[in-house]
């Protein structure tokens, strides 16, 4: 698959071009210049060519820590592609940046096709300008507006053309176990990612709100394909004050949605807060499985009691997820962290299986018998005939009965724990879902009456 890279100034359109591309909105658009901040990467497609796309932060060489390092993740990226997309500001002209940044490129060696962003008007259009960047391929387009895409793909098709022929395998997205990596701020989850990924992938500062947008990086354990999500941290609303950080959490909440399960990295020197539980509510509200990793757990003096705390307070506010996993780990320190690709593969296992029928019905007949249901307000006894699992990711089961309307919160609760613990469900969200068996004799009662 060929790999294509946008590069270029920050409030070009990169991002707007990169979404257009990949058919759906990946990346966080805004008018403030500077919101990309990590490279991402994705299937794209332009007309019938179809090819790897990466969207980079903005070209600077201003001084500051955070920059330099959002430029050099993006000079790093189109080292590695095939092809670079070198995009330029039509309205605002050819600019002393983009002739220093088209330096630095042509030392790449890579094909490179000028792409000249909001040319909605003739007057940009007949600007002769960036041919003096010195590059042979330059078209002229509108990302906003859609314009100019098929001369865009006339162009790239060219360049393909050239390119030498190889042969390359790649593994469908669609069979990648999606792991999102979810957080406070400063929790330390583009640091794990890295560490998951083998590479610095994800922008690394103690600055908080570093990862604005979700990033993704694929990778092989036990012949299974996990997709990592890096997301931006989850603030409270309160301290939410800008649109970009707004649309930063609707990224993270989206790419949750988007994902198979969750890992919520908590910060081991905290305590577990109200917004991580918001988070925990959102997974079971999604019907993802949670994994929780405790971080910077090497500053954690008494592990087991910790757990013990972390374990009691969720089963106190979200008893959905008793049995989770809970990993330790110090995603600074060279951690062993084959026991969280261990985990992310149990939970699939478990949340794909299917109990079959006759083991779930033996289940509910041992468990109204040890624990009989209770009367109902007219006197009559509520039964459970019969069970079945409908669905799977998550696991949904129906249960049905006569009078279920009447059944207590503290017997289905019952029902659903006991489920849990006999076919080890742990960590893994359950839907149980109550069905009312018609009673045959009912007309015919209130027909004699």
């Amino acid at each position: 698959m060929t790999k294509i890279a946008i590069i270029g100034r920050p409030n070009v359109g990169k991002s707007t071009l990169f979404n257009k591309l990949c058919g759906r909105r990946l990346a966080i658009t805004h008018d403030l210049p500077g919101v990309t901040r990590d490279v991402k990467i994705n299937k794209a497609k332009i007309g019938k060519l179809q090819f790897d796309l990466l969207d980079t932060a903005g070209l600077d060489f201003a001084k500051d820590e955070l920059t330099q390092q959002m430029s050099d993740h993006s000079l790093a990226a189109a080292k590695e592609v095939d092809i670079i997309l070198f995009m330029v500001d039509g309205r605002a002209g050819l600019v002393e940046e983009d002739r220093l940044f088209a330096k630095v490129i042509r030392k790449f060696g890579k094909p490179v096709l000028v792409v000249v962003n909001k040319a909605e008007t003739q007057t940009v259009k007949s600007n002769t300008d960036f041919y003096k960047l010195g590059f042979t391929s330059l078209t002229f387009i509108s990302a906003e507006h859609n314009l100019g895409f098929r001369e865009l793909e006339v162009e790239i098709n060219e360049i393909i053309a050239s390119l030498p022929q190889t042969e390359s395998e790649s593994e469908p997205e669609s069979n990648a176990i999606k792991v999102a990596i979810i957080g406070r701020p400063n929790a330390g989850k583009s640091t794990l990612f890295n560490k998951l990924a083998g590479m610095e992938r994800s922008i690394v500062s103690p600055i908080a709100g570093t990862t604005r947008d979700s990033i993704s990086h694929a990778l092989t354990f036990k012949k299974e394909t996990i997709e990592l999500i890096d997301t931006a941290g989850l603030r409270r609303k309160s301290k939410i004050d800008e649109e970009v950080e707004t649309l930063s959490t609707v990224e993270s909440i989206n790419a949750l949605r988007r994902s198979n399960l969750t890992a919520l990295v908590i910060d081991g020197t905290m305590p577990l807060e109200s917004q991580d539980l918001s988070i925990l509510r959102v997974s079971v509200k999604e019907g993802k499985p949670v994994i929780l990793l405790i971080n910077k757990c090497d500053l954690i003096k008494d592990r087991k009691l910790y757990e013990s705390e972390i374990r009691r307070y969720i089963d106190e506010k979200l008893y959905e997820l008793q049995g989770m996993f809970v990993i330790f780990i110090s995603a600074l320190k060279d951690d062993d962290f084959r026991k969280i690709w261990g985990a992310i593969l149990k939970i699939q296992s478990i949340q794909s299986q299917k109990i079959p029928t006759h083991k779930i019905n033996a289940w509910l007949n041992f468990a109204t018998e040890k624990h009989i249901p209770p009367l109902s307000k007219n006197g009559r006894r509520i039964r459970l005939k019969y069970i079945t699992q409908t669905a799977v990711r998550p696991q949904t089961f129906t249960v049905f009965g006569n009078i279920i309307e009447e059944i207590p919160e503290s017997y289905s609760r019952y029902l659903y724990n006991d489920l849990r613990a006999t076919f080890n469900l742990g960590g893994v969200p359950i839907r149980m879902k109550f069905k009312k068996i018609d009673n045959p004799y009912e007309n015919r009662k209130s027909k004699k009456h």
